[in-house]
């Protein structure tokens, strides 16, 4: 698929719809979340999902005020679908092929953020909240790449 910035991700069965806003990647390299917590990011600087390469989609789990965009992110299984609306009107389909969960402070940001021969695509959020420090300590990576057809219902 050509370029053309994401507007909303969709993954099916587990009630998770986000816009996207458009984020610059900080100078240390991180992909800062979205101010509105319902909504998710994606760094302006990377590919756009469907094109050939790796696209990043990260969101808020929670916010003071409850769930936030990926809450339900970490219940996603492999073989679902996930839709990526862009702003030229196309639609990326995608199909989730792995889920992981990865400690912040041994995140493997090769195997993540790294080159891929084709189009994949990359939903991260946290995970593993820690009453005492509160602050989430891991992240849920979800992996997925293309299918050329929406699954029949």
């Amino acid at each position: 698929m050509a370029r053309s910035i994401p507007a909303s991700v969709a993954v099916a069965g587990v009630s998770l719809r986000a816009a996207i806003q458009p984020v610059r990647t900080a100078e240390d390299g991180e992909i800062p979340l979205p101010d509105n917590p319902q909504q998710a990011s994606w760094p302006d600087s990377s590919v756009t999902p469907g094109e050939r390469g790796t696209a990043i989609l990260a969101g808020h789990v929670d916010s003071t005020a409850g769930p936030a965009a990926f809450y339900n992110l970490s219940a996603v299984k492999p073989g679902m679908p996930v839709t990526v609306s862009r702003k030229d009107g196309s639609t990326a389909h995608f199909t989730i092929d792995a889920v992981a969960v990865y400690p912040k402070d041994d995140f493997p940001s090769s195997t993540v953020y790294g080159p891929t021969p084709g189009p994949s695509l990359r939903l991260i959020t946290c995970t593993g909240w820690n009453a005492d420090t509160r602050e989430y300590h891991d992240n849920v990576v979800v992996y997925a790449t293309p299918h050329t057809r929406p699954p029949s219902r």
